[in-house]
């Protein structure tokens, strides 16, 4: 239980379980197989992922042969907007 009294101390998030995310990815899967052109959840919103290709298209040279890192962050939605 946290300390009401401690700004540092913070209930404990369902987001920090295995079983959390077991229950996304096999929702996730479930939602792919019923429709493949399905992205899936956009988990920071269509107004974050806007944003950041607008940034990345404002401030990221343009090339030929382009590349991108994405490393757990998500289903892809970014890299495929990017």
């Amino acid at each position: 239980m946290a300390d009401e009294d401690d700004p540092q101390t913070f209930e404990p998030s369902k987001l920090g379980t295995k079983q959390h995310w077991d229950d996304v990815y096999k929702r996730e899967l479930a939602n792919f197989e019923d429709d493949s052109e399905d992205e899936g959840e956009v988990w920071f919103g269509l107004d974050s992922v806007e944003k950041m290709v607008d940034w990345a298209t404002e401030n990221v040279p343009p090339s030929n042969k382009p590349y991108t890192l994405d490393i757990g962050s998500g289903n892809g939605t970014l890299s495929l907007a990017l």
